[in-house]
């Protein structure tokens, strides 16, 4: 990577100018958030902790268990094609398996549980995220649980 003018590399420490953005933009060029090389916290979490992650949604804000199922079908289907959905995505699967118009303000809840993660940075002004799922077997798992528990009670 050519250094601009704006920073310069010295023994392994960056010596900012005078202009306090080239930092940034040099920062932001070496950590694409968008490099998969890295590997996710949430790729770390086994199936027992997503399973708990799923009963905690289900009990604390069980409106959103529809969410996460069309999350986990928008990902199976997104997987060919390096695993990435938008939000916007997910509403309209949503919409097909309620049968119903629905909206919801983005899927940062579902990200707070751990069960799906942002990828990378917004697009079109902000106005949509993408997202991934890095267990969705686990997430399908902890909602079968969470079907099995409802049909014996």
């Amino acid at each position: 990577m050519e250094p601009s003018r704006n920073y310069h590399k010295l023994s392994g420490h960056i010596k900012k100018s005078r202009r306090p953005f080239a930092l940034c933009s040099f920062a932001l060029e070496l950590l694409d958030l968008r490099d998969r090389r890295f590997p996710s916290i949430l790729d770390a979490m086994d199936g027992e902790e997503v399973s708990r992650a799923v009963m905690r949604l289900a009990s604390e804000r069980p409106e959103w268990i529809p969410v996460l199922r069309a999350a986990t079908e928008r990902a199976r289907k997104s997987e060919p094609f390096g695993g990435e959905f938008a939000g916007h995505w997910v509403l309209r699967e949503l919409d097909e398996q309620t049968g119903s118009r629905n909206w919801l303000p983005g899927l940062r809840l579902l990200v707070g549980y751990g069960l799906i993660e942002k990828s990378g940075e917004s697009t079109r002004g902000g106005r949509r995220a993408y997202y991934r799922m890095p267990n969705r077997t686990a997430v399908e798992g902890g909602l079968r649980e969470l079907d099995s528990l409802d049909r014996s009670h």
